[in-house]
């Protein structure tokens, strides 16, 4: 069964939006007929909807999306624990975990410059071996080396994704913390 969302036909969008009416359901009713008249523009079932669309908005049924300027409710509400109170001159919202998103992003810088020494210093000694260059010579690689180097390429590896795991973890405890503000307001500003 494949993944996203479900296609109706046109015929069964005109039905539920007929559906819809008869429920006493306008706002569904003009969901379901734009959605035929923009999707399935050219068939006949999408011409009877612009109608029942036409219908539905001279009826003064149809559902107002925006709000325009000067109109009452065209500002937001104040929020229901600071209604009646001013808000001071310094208030700003802050930056949630900026600190801890500060530390994973300099873990990894550590790591990237870690990686970037040890393979600087791979591509040296392979020069010396290889190349001859005498300035070279005091980066010859012996097999200690070549193991501590290959250590410290995988070693700043792991702390990038160290680094970014972190990043990732402050991004989605701020993203609740966002969502847990958002449903606090839905539910009428009331702690748990």
């Amino acid at each position: 069964m494949p993944y996203g969302a479900e296609q109706f036909t046109p015929r069964q969008l005109l039905d539920a939006g007929r559906y819809a009416e008869a429920e006493g359901k306008p706002a569904l009713a003009h969901q379901f007929y734009r959605h035929l008249a923009d999707i399935y523009a050219e068939t006949a079932e999408a011409a009877e909807g612009r109608s029942r669309l036409a219908r539905l908005d001279a009826q003064g049924l149809a559902p107002q999306v925006w709000r325009t300027e000067g109109e009452p409710g065209a500002e937001p509400a104040p929020h229901p624990r600071r209604a009646g109170r001013a808000v001071g001159v310094g208030a700003r919202r802050r930056s949630s975990y900026r600190t801890g998103r500060a530390l994973a992003a300099l873990l990894g810088a550590i790591g990237w410059a870690m990686m970037a020494a040890a393979a600087a210093w791979l591509a040296a000694g392979v020069a010396a071996e290889h190349g001859g260059v005498a300035a070279l010579q005091d980066f010859r690689l012996s097999y200690l080396v070549a193991a501590e180097l290959a250590a410290a390429l995988l070693g700043g590896a792991v702390i990038v994704v160290c680094g970014q795991a972190a990043r990732a973890l402050f991004d989605q405890a701020r993203d609740v913390r966002e969502l847990l503000a958002l449903e606090r307001a839905r539910a009428g500003g009331e702690r748990p």
